[in-house]
């Protein structure tokens, strides 16, 4: 009777821990996260033409593409676009802006990804 239940309490508890482990095993299949993050922003001049420098890093689990990049509300023309960044890559973006942007004003820089999230960063020109 003893050794019954002792295999009993062995086989409950292997069954827990596997239905436990395949229960985590789904939900990494189906759960996908998006998670951009401005790494480093940089504006500065050359030839009198603001040069703005976008670092990103794509920390969630799915490929994103950036669709747009606005500075204080305003998109930028850019050509390129959509940029794609696979999960843990990092990107960065050199534009050669045609809006003056004035030193000692802070701005606020956008991007926005294929699904509509969008990630904000201000930036001081000093």
């Amino acid at each position: 009777m003893k050794t019954t239940l002792i295999i009993l309490i062995a086989t409950t508890i292997t069954l827990t821990t596997l239905a436990t482990l395949n229960i985590q095993n789904i939900t990494q299949l189906f759960t996908k996260t998006e998670q951009i993050e401005i790494i480093y922003t940089n504006i500065h001049y050359e030839d009198n033409k603001p040069v703005i420098t976008i670092k990103l890093a794509n920390k969630g689990t799915t490929q994103q593409q950036i669709t747009t990049i606005t500075i204080n509300n305003h998109p930028l023309n850019i050509t390129q676009l959509p940029f794609t960044i696979h999960p843990g890559n990092t990107l960065t973006i050199k534009i050669i802006g045609t809006q003056y942007l004035k030193p000692g004003n802070t701005y606020k820089i956008t991007i926005t990804t294929n699904t509509g999230k969008t990630y904000t960063k201000l930036y001081k020109i000093p």
